[in-house]
Parts: C-alpha cells; sequence; structure tokens
C-alpha cells in the first residue's frame, strides 16, 4: 500500500499523552468556544504538499498573537526548508510527528524565539475533551484522509477522502456535536468562504493521531487559573446579588467585591 502523507503518526519514545504530563483534563465552561483571533488569515500552501508545515505554522502564529497582543506573521515555507534540511519530507509531503519536533528543536523561522516548549498526543479524543483543551487556549493540530471537493459538496462538512491531510481544530460546539477546523489554503477558500470547514461528532474516529502544542506556559498552570478564576467569577454574582438585596450591607460588599476583582485581575495579568 502506498504510505500517504500525513498519516496516523508512528509511536514515539519521545512523544507523551496529555494525561501523562498535566494528569487532569480541564472540564469545558459553556457549550461552544471559537479562539480564532481577530488578527489570524489562514495560510494558502496553493498546489504544494506542505500541508504538515502550514497548517502547524498556522497554530503557533495564533499561539505568538496571543502571546505578544499583535499581529505576527511566520512563515511556513521557513519551516518546510528546515524540515526538508533535516530529511524529514518526500515528495508526497511529512507527518504531524516531524513537524512537530522540527518547530520544537529549531523553531519556525529557525531561531529561539519561535521554538515552542512542548507537544503531547491527545488520547481517547472526545468533544468535550476538544472543547476544553480550546477553553484553556489550545488549538488542535490533527489530520485526516481528506477531499476538499467532497467538503463543498457536502455544505463545509468534513466527509472523508483518499489523501492524508492536515489542519488544526479552534472551535467547538457542544450543542451540534461537531467541530470547527481551520484548512490551509487561504482565507476564502471552502463552503464558508473564511478558510474553515466543520467536522460532525461521527467523524471523530477519522481523525489522526491529535495534538496540543504549548509554548512559554504550562497548561497544568493554565487549568487551575481557570478553575481559579471560573470559582472567582461566581463569588463575583453572588456578591453583587447579596448587594442588591440588601443596601445596608453595601459598603461592606464592595470591599469584597474590590478584593475578589483585585485576585481575578492577577490572576489573568499572571496567564
Amino acid at each position: 500500500m502506498e504510505y500517504i502523507y500525513p498519516c496516523h503518526d508512528e509511536p514515539d519514545e519521545n512523544d507523551f499523552l496529555t494525561e501523562e504530563i498535566f494528569g487532569i483534563e480541564p472540564k469545558p465552561i459553556g457549550n461552544i468556544i471559537n479562539i480564532r483571533t481577530r488578527y489570524f488569515e489562514p495560510y494558502d500552501q496553493g498546489n504544494s504538499v506542505k500541508r504538515t508545515a502550514y497548517s502547524l505554522t498556522g497554530i503557533h502564529e495564533i499561539m505568538n498573537e496571543w502571546e505578544y497582543e499583535k499581529d505576527i506573521e511566520l512563515n511556513p515555507d521557513k519551516l518546510w526548508e528546515i524540515m526538508v534540511k533535516q530529511g524529514l519530507t518526500s515528495s508526497k509531503g511529512s507527518s504531524l510527528q516531524n513537524a512537530l519536533k522540527t518547530l520544537l528543536k529549531y523553531g519556525s523561522k529557525g531561531d529561539e524565539i519561535y521554538k515552542i516548549v512542548g507537544y503531547a498526543k491527545v488520547d481517547n479524543i472526545s468533544l468535550e475533551k476538544i472543547f476544553s483543551w480550546l477553553t484553556t487556549g489550545y488549538p488542535i493540530y490533527t489530520g485526516a484522509l481528506y477531499s476538499g471537493n467532497k467538503i463543498l459538496k457536502n455544505k463545509g462538512y468534513y466527509d472523508g477522502g483518499t489523501s492524508g491531510h492536515a489542519f488544526f481544530i479552534i472551535g467547538c460546539d457542544l450543542d451540534n456535536r461537531e467541530l470547527l477546523a481551520i484548512n490551509s489554503y487561504g482565507k476564502n477558500w471552502g463552503y464558508f468562504k473564511d478558510g474553515t470547514f466543520k467536522i460532525k461528532e461521527k467523524d471523530l474516529e477519522r481523525l489522526f493521531t491529535s495534538y496540543i502544542i504549548y509554548d512559554g506556559r504550562d497548561p497544568r498552570v493554565i487549568i487551575k487559573f481557570e478553575e481559579r478564576k471560573k470559582e472567582l467569577q461566581d463569588k463575583i454574582i453572588k456578591l453583587r446579588n447579596v448587594k442588591m438585596n440588601n443596601p445596608k450591607l453595601s459598603n461592606r460588599i464592595d470591599k469584597y467585591l474590590c478584593n475578589m476583582v483585585d485576585k481575578l485581575v492577577k490572576i489573568l495579568w499572571k496567564k
């Protein structure tokens, strides 16, 4: 059988599962999430086979834009060039795993600034698990056997294919039980004309190995921040309700509210 890139990655001693590294899984907050930033526009790989580099660079750009809060343009061709020099590509493309290892070791521009800290496999993938990682700020890097024409005919929904492809997940809708993914064919591609397509829950089993990529932030710490942030937000809402119903306690409650808000600001600043 012909080897199709990308595909399910082979086991590797340097790979870890999210549960092994982080110990716990975050819990979903709400029902719908979309972490696409106002800056990011999908890269366009054109007719090339550089799909893994283009998709992964898209994730890394979003993560850098969060960190620096400004538009940052990376270069997927540079990442691919490094992969070629390391002998990690072929005329048909490369694996998700090889792209990750290159970004981890060399960075997306070949320098220290644009390296990632690490990556981990998301095991036993589910909508709830994907939603949880998106909640804490991590796109899901993955792939599948794919056909762009099938997606267009299926009104923007993934519907299988014969060619290996890479993309990343930025959204999840628990009400409609579907995911939102960004492709690597530019901002105007697809049925929705914004570079995205959707994946129904029943097609999760078609996905290749899926990963989260972390860069400069320890996911375990962020999960704790998210839990603490939610706890403080709930307390602030309750205190405001008490204040409305008890005018005589207004000044005392205001002090508590100021203290809670101050703690919340510190948590958000640390994140």
